[in-house]
Parts: C-alpha cells; structure tokens; sequence
C-alpha cells in the first residue's frame, strides 16, 4: 500500500511537469539600432524574471516564458535600452521586431567655470575699504596669508614662501603680463598693470598650480576683468591721487568696454617722513578694454 502512494505521488508530479511544460510559450524577434543594423550581444531581460538571453549575430532572439500572462521586456545594448510589453498567450509569438536608439545628449550650457582645485577664488572685494598707502590691487595678495610676504608697504611686489619677487607669475584675462626688470626685482615702484575698478574674478595659487600658467616657483595670480552687461562707472579722488572708469555696451549688445585711469602722487606721504628730501613721485595709467561681435 506504501508503494502504491508513492508510486501516484510520482505519477502526478511527472503529470505536472508536463501539463507546466506544455504551457511554455516561444517568444522570437530581431533587435536592431536606429539605422536598421543587426545588434549582436543584446540582453533579453523581463521584469520578475532576469536575463534571459542574448541575441545572434544577426540580432535575433529566442526565450521562453509561461502562457496566458503579460511581461515587460528590456533590450539592453552598451548602455542603451528599450522596453515592451508582451502579452503572452497559448500560441509561439514570432516576428518582433525591436529597435534601440542611440542615447543623444542635448545641449550643454555652461553657466559657471570652476577654477581649477590647486587655484584659491577671491569673493569680490571692494578695494577702496582696505586702506594701503599705494592702492595697488597686489595689496589684497598681501593680507590674504596664504604665503604672501612683502617688506615694503608702497611696493606692489610680494614674495611666495620665501621666493624671489621674480617667481610670481600675473595673468590678465589669460595674458601674462610681463615686467621690466627693475620693477619685478622691487627696486623701482609704481602703479601696478592690474586696474582694481575693471576686476570681476580673482585666481590666486600660492604653488601647485597647471602647467597652463608656466614654469614660475612660486605662485600665479590670475585676474579676469569684467564684462559689463550695462552703463556705469565710478569715480575717486584723494590728496595722494585719484582714479575714474567708465563701462557699458555698444548698440544693439554687440559688444561691451571698459575704460578707466588713474593718478597717483607718492609725494604728500614721503614728504611726512623724518629724513628730509625732495620727493615727486607721480604715476599716471590709462587702460581700455572692449570686444564687439
């Protein structure tokens, strides 16, 4: 009798097993890109279930799934997928046809150029509230820290850990600027070539900077002027000198300028000094930037 049991267990199990069988349904296709080419290697996947297979080199396809339910179907090729869903009945399905787009980027915009990670930024800075005898723009270097040493208050030079007044490179929207002699080594003074009215971002590398900027050793100082979106301007004037600049657009915005000058006499604060002399120091620069289209 024991036998017997186990004898129709087995059978129904084999029943079973066939009637499961019986319901398996054949699912066959192609799968092609967007020019209509074969794709060969894409993977068959269906949602519940995983992979469950691969195309031919001639991107067709073959899989099995159960009667009478729906499935969703993912082709995946090289990052690029597409999905169907599939109603599956008793009967093979045949004939799909399946086609996979490229992936098309759209338009980049960039709206902010990031410095690089070695480059220190500056917030903007009025320059006017930081009182130096000379009113460089370099003076804003100085009291930073980040290594920058001067022994001279009216010079616009500074040292970089300890280097020389010629290892600091200074560029001017991408242009170095290059220095006489005597006044990159500190032994003559006066205006510096960076007008502080026309600074809008401020780059400072104290050392590690790219290549892009040279072969200097100690640090490079990097200022991008303004591009002025409308009419303005400003003035200045003291009993050591005085600076104005003026700055809009052309007709139409084809184009944008600025343009500015400045005057400085050293000659009030050096006659103030305990050794007597005939002082008369007087510095003048006139700078004018402009692009049209």
């Amino acid at each position: 009798m024991e036998i017997l049991k186990k004898y129709l267990v087995l059978t129904t199990l084999l029943i079973l097993s066939l009637t499961t069988k019986a319901q398996d349904v054949t699912v066959t296709g192609i799968v092609t890109g967007e020019d209509g080419e074969p794709l060969r290697g894409a993977s068959i996947n269906v949602d519940g279930i995983g992979e469950l297979g691969r195309t031919t080199a001639i991107g067709f396809f073959s899989v099995k799934v159960q009667a009478n339910q729906s499935y969703v179907f993912r082709f995946n090729y090289l990052q690029r997928f597409t999905k169907r869903r599939i109603s599956v009945e008793t009967n093979n399905i045949s004939g799909i046809r399946v086609s996979i787009k490229d992936k098309v980027l759209g338009p980049i915009v960039i709206e902010v150029a990031r410095a690089s990670d070695f480059m220190d930024k500056f917030p903007p800075i009025n320059l006017t509230r930081i009182s130096t005898p000379s009113q460089n723009f370099e003076d804003l270097i100085k009291v930073v820290g980040l290594g920058v040493n001067s022994n001279n208050e009216l010079t616009a030079n500074y040292n970089v850990r300890g280097g020389n007044y010629d290892e600091n490179l200074i560029y001017v929207n991408g242009i170095q600027i290059y220095r006489p002699f005597l006044a990159r080594s500190g032994q003559q003074e006066g205006l510096s070539f960076i007008n502080p009215a026309f600074v809008d971002n401020i780059f400072f590398s104290a050392g590690g900077f790219d290549s892009f900027y040279g072969d200097k050793l100690s640090s490079v100082l990097d200022i991008r002027y303004r591009q002025p979106t409308e009419f303005g301007g400003s003035a200045q004037l003291s009993l050591m000198g005085g600076n104005a600049h003026v700055e809009g657009n052309f007709a139409g915005r084809r184009g944008s300028y600025i343009t500015g000058a400045r005057y400085r006499a050293n000659s009030y604060l050096l006659n103030s000094l305990p050794t007597q002399g005939d002082y008369n120091p007087t510095f003048f620069d006139y700078q004018f930037l402009t692009n049209f289209i």
